[in-house]
């Protein structure tokens, strides 16, 4: 009998150890950025997850490739907003007629922005599922002054390079006044988000 007691102990303390060194899953994989309700507004976060695999590296890669996508994903369409903004402010400098042309202007940008900025990501964390084998990788990248600083030139070499539509004999004045528009949103934005710097 006492026999029997201690082995029951020996049986709920091991199943006890064995229970609190399983990792628990971290907050990021259900809530997102919402597990980071301190960081500043000008962070994105971008989780992948990927299967089990036998080829650890191809894992490896597949969650990197997922959590980059879904920044990408968030900054091009902030990239959209801010150059569809640019050009509705600034009709006289385009060609609104030409939408085809609008259009190639907004997807030169967005691709040039998007891909420059995630140059930047960083991987933040990591956790495998041991119950399914997954594989969750979190990436963040902090827009800050590098992004608008990349938005700025791209716009500046989209207009006077790719852009058919801007009137050439303004050209030369909207790309001294680029500067200060880009500012400028940049200033709503960041009174819209509560950003004080």
């Amino acid at each position: 009998m006492k026999s029997l007691k201690w082995l029951l102990v020996f049986v709920f303390a091991v199943t006890l150890i064995g229970c609190a060194s399983v990792p628990k899953k971290p907050d990021w994989i259900t809530k997102g950025s919402g597990a980071f309700p301190g960081d500043p507004s000008t962070k994105v976060y971008g989780m992948g997850v990927y299967g089990p695999s036998p080829n650890k590296a191809a894992q490896i890669e597949g969650a990197r490739m997922r959590a980059r996508a879904e920044i990408a994903t968030t900054l091009s369409t902030n990239v959209k907003r801010l150059a569809k903004d640019f050009i509705e402010e600034h009709k006289d400098w385009f060609n609104i007629q030409d939408t085809a042309g609008s259009d190639e202007f907004l997807s030169i940008v967005t691709k040039q922005v998007t891909d420059q900025t995630l140059v930047g990501s960083k991987q933040m964390d990591s956790w495998e599922d041991s119950k399914t084998g997954d594989l969750y990788m979190l990436y963040v990248v902090d827009l800050g002054n590098d992004f608008y600083g990349n938005y700025k030139q791209t716009l500046r070499r989209a207009i006077s390079e790719k852009h058919r539509a801007v009137v050439v004999e303004r050209m030369n004045d909207a790309l001294q006044d680029l500067d200060k528009e880009v500012d400028k949103q940049r200033a709503n934005e960041k009174e819209l988000l509560g950003i004080s710097k």
